[in-house]
């Protein structure tokens, strides 16, 4: 609470010294207005919306404003919020129209800033999964929604994660990249687990994505340089092995034209933001 705007300009005027940018900005505290069926139901901005975004335009990185939708904590109905639960679904269905009104405000909020609002979904959340998200795109005033892709997430809820990236062309605007088996939700080095990256990238190549390549490892402080040398080794290999295969047969919608190699974004890591 004690954080100001100085100390972002502090951060930014400390990144720009070593050579690198300030990404997409995740406020991931206000999660918790999307964390149970009470706090989802109350009108208006979620707590707090109008200082992180304060904070987020002292940071002078790139104009993308993020929240995270957690899993829905079901508890106090005797239910879990794993997607597998049978009291998820009616969950969300109740929830669905409190849920796209404060959706919209944040944006809006988001907006006025100058800000894309966008999403990053987590398993159990209150929306769904890529095709809730991809629906929520027809509505008035969530046409311009992002989405933060974190691989992991989405590998957890049973996604087919390199499709991903052209089925929802242009909403894209954030990658978490990150590995596990698809049962546990971890965040792994890309490698480490069961997520097939070689037609991932090659998806988000064909989307017309321009965004970098963002890699987030959940580990011990001690391990960190060790796990995000890991990642930097994977997909800096998967980037020399040669031509990428073809991307999944879906249509791109999309107003930019797409690359056809993933080298230019793969090199963003070398830059990846702070």
């Amino acid at each position: 609470e004690s954080w100001t705007e100085r100390d972002s300009r502090e951060i930014a005027d400390r990144a720009r010294s070593l050579g690198l940018v300030t990404g997409p900005f995740v406020a991931h505290w206000l999660g918790a207005a999307f964390s149970n069926p009470e706090d989802v139901a109350r009108p208006g901005l979620p707590a707090g919306t109008e200082r992180a975004l304060g904070i987020a335009a002292a940071l002078e990185g790139a104009q993308v404003f993020a929240v995270p939708l957690p899993a829905l904590d079901l508890s106090r109905f005797g239910a879990s919020s794993s997607s597998g639960n049978a009291s998820i679904g009616p969950a969300r269905a109740g929830l669905k129209g409190a849920l796209i009104d404060k959706l919209g405000l944040l944006a809006e909020a988001a907006r006025s800033s100058g800000f894309r609002a966008a999403l990053e979904l987590l398993p159990g959340n209150a929306l769904g999964g890529s095709a809730e998200f991809r629906s929520l795109l027809s509505t008035r005033g969530l046409e311009d929604l992002g989405l933060v892709l974190d691989t992991g997430h989405f590998h957890v809820m049973g996604e087919d994660v390199p499709a991903l990236p052209v089925r929802l062309a242009g909403a894209v605007v954030a990658t978490h990249l990150c590995d596990n088996d698809g049962i546990e939700n971890l965040s792994l080095a890309p490698g480490a687990g069961t997520i097939p990256f070689r037609p991932l990238l090659a998806a988000l190549a064909a989307s017309g994505y321009r965004g970098g390549l963002d890699v987030e490892i959940l580990c011990p402080p001690g391990e960190v340089s060790r796990e995000y040398g890991r990642a930097l080794t994977a997909l800096r290999t998967l980037e020399q092995a040669g031509p990428f295969p073809a991307c999944p047969d879906a249509e791109i919608k999309n107003d930019r034209p797409p690359e056809t190699s993933c080298g230019t974004i793969t090199r963003g890591l070398e830059r990846s933001p702070v």
